[in-house]
């Protein structure tokens, strides 16, 4: 789910600016978000949140079912940082070490690290961090505490070089600790490492200590997948997304009302009327949706294949 549709939509009289209003949907008010709630909901917040998480789901799933696009690139799980044999420890050093993955450029190509690997003769806390090479940006940082041996460090995030940059630098400074020496061979024998994929993907990983290339990747190892993220496109999109998103919110609201367990003058709404609300606020999802799919482009040499968008409703009727 693309997080910023979620952050997208809100309601007037919170203090916000978010992109799009619920409330400004007929038959949606405050007062009737507070009086649906249930007893895991403590206010109309926690209604708003469940609403606006479902709505951007919903808007990012029936967008991809209905957009006729494939991936052409699918992720495929590498690994590299093999322990060189025999076992060698190496004292701390000077610079930062690690590996520099080098993309070929797309708006949507992006970097996910699964896990860390790290062999540690101490107990000892690191800090990696991952880096753009072009505007040296720290992206994120990874604090690690590990234990004597092989550490795994799971992380399962994605990361997007810049618009100026195709090069991402995963590493750690290499005055703080020892380490055992590495190669920057695959984690294991018969893997397949980063390689040359056509027109997109990853060209190469390299061990650098700050621009001096290196044999060893300084006790790292890395697992990794190259992924089309159809999360950024929407989110590179959003404003064409938010009418579909406004009338997804009112149907995840109508849901909510049916599924209320309170008592009172907004969950006791005639079954017609609140049919007649859902059938309202889908109708209107569905033409925004047939709209979105005649103005967007979302064709890119690198990750996706684009065929004739034709929408077909997907959706049942409580």
């Amino acid at each position: 789910m693309a997080n910023c549709l979620a952050q997208a939509i809100n309601v007037r009289g919170c203090g916000n600016t978010p992109l799009v209003y619920l409330n400004s949907l007929p038959g949606i008010s405050l007062k009737s978000l507070d009086l649906i709630k249930n007893e895991e909901q403590h206010s109309y917040v926690d209604v708003i949140n469940d609403v606006r998480e479902r709505a951007a789901n919903r808007v990012t799933f029936d967008f991809f079912a209905s957009s006729n696009v494939e991936f052409t690139l699918l992720p495929h799980t590498n690994c590299v940082g093999r322990i060189s044999e025999p076992l060698q420890l190496l004292p701390p050093s000077g610079g930062e070490g690690g590996i520099l993955f080098d993309f070929v450029t797309s708006k949507y190509l992006s970097l996910r690290i699964v896990n860390l690997y790290f062999k540690s003769d101490v107990v000892q806390t690191i800090t990696f961090f991952v880096k753009d090479v072009v505007t040296n940006e720290v992206l994120d940082t990874i604090v690690a505490d590990l234990v004597i041996g092989e550490n795994e460090i799971p992380v399962n995030k994605l990361y997007y070089p810049t618009r100026t940059s195709t090069k991402l630098f995963v590493g750690y400074d290499l005055s703080t600790t020892g380490y055992y020496k590495t190669s920057i061979e695959d984690c294991y024998e018969g893997c397949n490492g980063c390689r040359v994929l056509g027109t997109c993907g990853c060209r190469i990983a390299r061990a650098f200590n700050g621009n001096t290339p290196s044999q060893t990747t300084y006790g790292l190892g890395i697992l990794y997948t190259e992924e089309c993220s159809f999360d950024k496109f929407v989110c590179d999109n959003i404003n064409l997304f938010l009418q579909p998103l406004l009338y997804a919110s009112g149907i995840e609201f109508v849901h909510e009302l049916i599924g209320s367990t309170r008592l009172n003058s907004i969950t006791s709404m005639p079954k017609d009327a609140r049919e007649a609300l859902l059938t309202n606020y889908t109708d209107m999802y569905e033409k925004s949706m047939k709209l979105l799919l005649k103005k967007i482009d979302l064709c890119d040499t690198c990750c996706f294949r684009c065929h004739d968008n034709k929408y077909n409703s997907i959706f049942v009727y409580p």
